[in-house]
């Protein structure tokens, strides 16, 4: 079974990357890459060394500290988007999750970036936990990614018609936008798959989540 790499921004605390490998219950076979700003305080190193000794425990292999340049974003990403893209060619991990919970506001910006470069090469996750922790964990998928950046093609024509009228039947759908109802249907379960619609019960009528409202709202107004 092939394992996950997990990237975390890191800060003076690993209390966030403890929760991280505890939730998605890390194994042997899974990697963690830490990355934090150029040069790592002291701080930071204390917590990468708590999180090594930690993820021994539980089989995870911790590869050296990525320290990114704040000064040059361009320069950084390039190091992180080609140390991600290695790792996961070498060691064959074909799912990645990415925490920007702690450390750098600088070194975050670069780890979203680089979610988006790579949202194509693999099943790729990016969260955001609490600052307290445990009370909530934001998540956004690769599909997300790709759809909020390169767009979905003629099946925005569902989602725009959708915005305007939820809980609309599949015949009606293909009624409203010209489509025939074999493609609005195929349409529908690629979109629910990315995660922008979902139905209310078997055959019930469909509505767009909270991305495929943005997603729709964004190109309607354009």
């Amino acid at each position: 079974m092939p394992g996950r790499l997990f990237i975390a921004t890191l800060g003076f605390h690993e209390n966030f990357i403890i929760r991280l490998l505890n939730s998605r219950a890390a194994r042997g076979g899974d990697g963690l890459l830490l990355v934090t700003v150029k040069p790592a305080a002291g701080a930071v190193l204390t917590a990468y060394n708590n999180t090594l000794a930690f993820s021994a425990r539980l089989g995870v292999k911790v590869y050296p500290l990525l320290e990114l340049d704040p000064a040059d974003v361009a320069e950084s990403l390039h190091t992180l988007v080609h140390t991600i893209t290695d790792l996961a060619r070498e060691q064959d991990y074909r799912e990645i999750i990415m925490d920007i919970t702690g450390g750098s506001r600088i070194v975050a910006l670069q780890a979203v970036l680089a979610a988006l470069i790579l949202r194509g090469m693999s099943q790729i996750e990016l969260i955001v936990q609490s600052d307290t922790g445990g009370d909530w964990e934001a998540k956004i998928t690769g599909s997300i990614l790709d759809a909020l950046a390169c767009g979905v093609g003629d099946k925005i024509k569902v989602l725009t018609y959708l915005l305007a009228n939820p809980g609309a039947s599949t015949h009606q759908i293909a009624e409203a936008t010209g489509l025939a109802p074999k493609t609005v249907a195929n349409y529908i379960s690629k979109l629910k798959r990315h995660g922008l619609v979902y139905q209310k019960g078997r055959g019930g009528g469909v509505y767009l989540t909270g991305w495929g409202k943005l997603l729709a709202s964004i190109t309607h107004k354009k």
